[in-house]
């Protein structure tokens, strides 16, 4: 008995109990377990599902709480919204190590990037949550491109509620510095090089899919201020 795998799926059926109306084995599909710990998990779900139910529901309600408090701006602009997606994200399993807050807030920020994704309409609220929420579980250089310009709007949030053009992009690069959180705007060919660097290309490599010698050297200088703020990582040459 895999005193590990037992406990990981102890947790996974008390952050998904919700999930299932009575035991069933698809509940652990993901968790090698002996014939014995099966019995186990179907004894404790038959004998105390109750319990289970009301400890499922104190989870939820940490995670949401918790989720809220790590986004203040979204909280204070857009709340209605940010409760919205919320009692929504709340209504769907548990994601496997949600134990870590920063891996529950990320899938939070991906639930809001799918349900974004799915809209035919920009919706500017939904575009702020989910930015804030990139942000606040970034914990390395990430690149996030938004259809406005978010942080902008975080000190300004007239802009809110102004027309964008369609098909816009804004691109920026959010990092660590000191202890804090830099986010940095960086134009379409920039953002291309980063891209390119972060999935393991060379700085070479990256620079020659630009499509002229005059654009390759503006993003070449663009790419060493980066650089010497350690905002992204460098492949070999």
């Amino acid at each position: 008995m895999s005193e590990d795998v037992f406990q990981r799926a102890l947790i996974h059926l008390y952050s998904n109990i919700d999930q299932f109306p009575s035991y069933s084995d698809a509940l652990f599909d993901d968790f090698a377990l002996t014939d014995a710990e099966r019995r186990a998990l179907k004894e404790l779900i038959c004998g105390q599902r109750q319990g289970l139910l009301t400890f499922n529901r104190l989870l939820h309600h940490k995670r949401s709480r918790s989720i809220l408090q790590s986004l203040p701006y979204s909280s204070r602009f857009v709340p209605e919204e940010l409760d919205a997606l919320l009692q929504a994200f709340a209504c769907r399993p548990f994601p496997e190590g949600a134990a870590d807050f920063t891996a529950a807030l990320r899938s939070f920020a991906e639930y809001v990037g799918a349900e974004i994704a799915d809209r035919r309409q920009l919706s500017k609220a939904a575009e702020l949550v989910w930015f804030e929420a990139m942000c606040a579980s970034a914990d390395c250089a990430t690149l996030l491109h938004c259809r406005f310009d978010v942080p902008a709007a975080l000190q300004d949030p007239s802009l809110l509620y102004t027309p964008e053009l369609p098909h816009r992009r804004c691109w920026f690069v959010v990092f660590p510095a000191g202890g804090q959180l830099r986010v940095v705007a960086v134009g379409t060919g920039l953002a291309s090089v980063i891209a390119s660097l972060q999935s393991g290309r060379s700085v070479a490599d990256a620079l020659a899919s630009l499509p002229d010698d005059a654009r390759r050297i503006a993003v070449e200088k663009s790419l060493q201020r980066l650089l010497s703020m350690d905002a992204v990582r460098v492949g070999q040459d």
